[in-house]
């Protein structure tokens, strides 16, 4: 729905969304001829910004988020980040997918990494230990806290013939976790990695000024 509230009005169908008379003009067949291929770069960079920290899918909810996040002024509404989305699913470039528990959370994923990021989580690694300490040791090199995607080079520059695999490094980041050695922080700009989970929103923070201001000086 694009946030309309009066019974009166009937709404028109657009993908798997309703719209006012109004919005509905607005996103004309014209409107998205005009903005398609800029919609497609944005859809494309929201999700290869999560890959490139080994996320390759995330939930549809943020997805649209994320459009909202990053760019407000071109994406003011939901409905807008619902039609983005519809464009981007239409043209193919990414699939949207259930998972979970009764398969009831919706997921979406760029097309190219589908059959990557719906496979089996299988990892040969017996022991990531040493991968561990070599995170630990890093962030304490860092003040506590690196981008996640760095954390990766790094990793797989000591370790190549075991850090090359993603659902390896997968591994390494969840025991890292669970034996509470470092922790992952979130949100729409990147992943970072921490020494303490009360580090997580701080380090997040400091991630958001970093690319913001590397924004800005672009």
């Amino acid at each position: 729905m694009c946030g309309v509230e009066d019974s009166t009005i009937k709404f028109e169908k657009i993908g798997e969304d309703s719209y006012c008379p109004t919005c509905a003009q607005a996103f004309s067949v014209d409107w998205v001829e005009t903005n398609k291929a800029a919609v497609l770069g944005r859809a494309t960079e929201v999700l290869e910004t999560m890959a490139r920290e080994d996320d390759l899918y995330m939930p549809l909810l943020y997805f649209k988020k994320n459009f909202q996040w990053k760019w407000p002024s071109e994406c003011p509404t939901k409905s807008h980040a619902c039609l983005w989305t519809h464009i981007a699913k239409q043209e193919g470039i990414i699939q949207e997918y259930r998972s979970g528990e009764a398969k009831k959370n919706k997921m979406v994923c760029l097309t190219k990494y589908f059959e990557e990021a719906t496979a089996s989580f299988t990892s040969p690694l017996s022991d990531t230990s040493k991968q561990a300490d070599f995170i630990e040791d890093l962030l304490w090199d860092n003040s506590g806290w690196m981008k996640r995607h760095e954390v990766i080079l790094a990793l797989i520059d000591k370790f190549p013939d075991s850090m090359e695999s993603r659902v390896n490094r997968l591994q390494v980041m969840r025991e890292g976790h669970e034996r509470d050695k470092f922790h992952v922080g979130k949100c729409h700009l990147g992943h970072v990695v921490v020494l303490s989970k009360e580090d997580a929103n701080k380090a997040v923070s400091l991630l958001t000024e970093t690319e913001e201001s590397s924004d800005v000086s672009d």
